[in-house]
């Protein structure tokens, strides 16, 4: 070791191989088939293969994301194969289908329906919107807000959304 700073893809050791992922374009989508063949014969690659990330009956906690859940990994010597594969690949993905998942939250176990089409930006505002109009459970209460604001020479409001 130098001393020197140095970033993960920087490092090596021997017999190492680097693996790459290719997910779908969007959330809702799974694998339908994968056409490898042409991937499987270029030089250095050692497999490729699908993978999901969440079993079907796995009992999902708060921070078990949905968003992609199914993808292919390809596996290689160096970057630049893996890399040259992974565009080599012919995937198709087809729309999941309605299903419900049972979710350990702070609150306890929820189920949650994922329903079976491609989402967007724009749906998950609307969702978010329509969430906010509606009352929250109230986990944890500290002091007294309400007579804080109503004794505040400023109140600041601000309303952020994320994707």
């Amino acid at each position: 070791m130098t001393g020197k700073p140095m970033f993960a893809m920087d490092y090596t050791q021997e017999g190492m191989l680097i693996a790459m992922i290719a997910h779908p374009s969007s959330s809702g989508l799974k694998v339908k088939s994968v056409n490898d063949s042409t991937a499987r014969k270029m030089p250095g690659i050692h497999d490729i293969f699908t993978l999901k990330t969440l079993a079907d009956d796995y009992e999902r906690n708060a921070f078990d994301t949905t968003t992609f859940t199914e993808m292919v990994a390809v596996v290689g010597k160096s970057t630049w194969e893996v890399m040259n594969a992974k565009k080599a690949l012919e995937i198709e993905w087809e729309e999941i289908s309605n299903k419900n998942v049972v979710v350990q939250g702070w609150a306890g176990k929820e189920t949650v329906k994922i329903p079976a089409r491609l989402e967007s930006t724009h749906q998950h505002r609307a969702k978010m919107a329509e969430a906010s109009r509606k009352p929250g459970n109230l986990l944890r209460r500290d002091g007294d807000p309400e007579a804080t604001f109503k004794h505040a020479a400023r109140i600041l409001e601000r309303t952020y959304t994320a994707p």
